[in-house]
């Protein structure tokens, strides 16, 4: 896939063309697949910002693109891309066509992300409906859909979910083998993140009172310092409760724990 990838960008480099469109799309793709971030953004970039990009090649790869940034740390830039492939889905109209899956899952993916749990849940919902109206995707459209809303339901806490579209995505990938160890452990992520909230669920430490307070603004937009300022307690105190919480529910994030939280009834 990589080197026909390459060998259609060198064919093709008229950046006013669909083609050239799909060329670099497909080159970026191939990068992601292998794990290659940083190989991956540029041609997904230029595929997203040719003039004769297709509408459904600008929302593919904003959408891998914002899969890439995500997972390189660059969340703001995740959700530009996100954002973008937004306003191209309503711009031409391609709301009805299941292969706008794609611009729900990177934006339920930027919404996990700033920690709007129920907001990333809602689009991902919608995003998983929008694709079981049609089964003309081709191979990828699927898996890497899929995959990213496993990863999405996991790390907020909906693991039924979460497994039911692993054993989907799994399923799907099994007929593939060769370079594909990337794609493999970002599966055995959303495993690790499944365990992890279950062996929460089984053994979970109280919370103290000043924990489960600071817990509750977390659920807002509030800086961990802004929180401090409504709680009338220290910034260094607050960052000690808010360690106490991730590490008493298990959390990695402040995603996690508000997520945790409210499947324990916590908040």
């Amino acid at each position: 896939m990589l080197a026909a990838a390459r060998a259609a960008t060198g064919l093709e480099t008229d950046g006013r063309s669909a083609q050239f469109a799909i060329a670099q799309a497909a080159l970026g793709r191939a990068h992601y697949v292998q794990g290659k971030l940083e190989q991956a953004v540029p041609p997904l970039r230029a595929a997203s910002r040719a003039e004769g990009a297709p509408g459904m090649i600008r929302i593919v790869a904003l959408s891998l693109e914002c899969f890439a940034e995500s997972e390189r740390g660059n969340t703001m830039h995740a959700r530009e891309c996100a954002d973008r492939a937004i306003e191209v889905l309503d711009s031409r109209g391609l709301g009805a066509s299941p292969q706008v899956s794609w611009a729900y899952v990177a934006l339920a993916l930027a919404q996990a992300d700033a920690g709007k749990s129920d907001d990333a849940m809602r689009t991902l919902e919608l995003g998983l409906s929008t694709r079981e109206q049609g089964s003309t995707q081709a191979v990828w459209g699927p898996i890497h859909h899929l995959l990213v809303s496993a990863r999405i339901a996991a790390r907020l806490g909906h693991t039924a979910l979460a497994r039911e579209l692993l054993a989907d995505v799994t399923e799907r990938m099994s007929r593939f083998f060769d370079g594909m160890s990337t794609m493999l452990a970002r599966v055995d992520e959303v495993r690790r993140l499944i365990k992890d909230h279950d062996a929460v669920d089984v053994v979970g430490e109280p919370l103290t009172e000043r924990e489960l307070d600071v817990l509750r603004l977390m659920q807002s937009s509030l800086s961990l310092q802004e929180i401090a300022v409504e709680l009338y307690l220290s910034a260094n105190t607050v960052k000690t409760h808010a360690r106490a919480v991730y590490r008493k529910l298990g959390a990695h994030s402040r995603t996690d724990a508000v997520a945790l939280a409210r499947r324990r009834s916590l908040i």
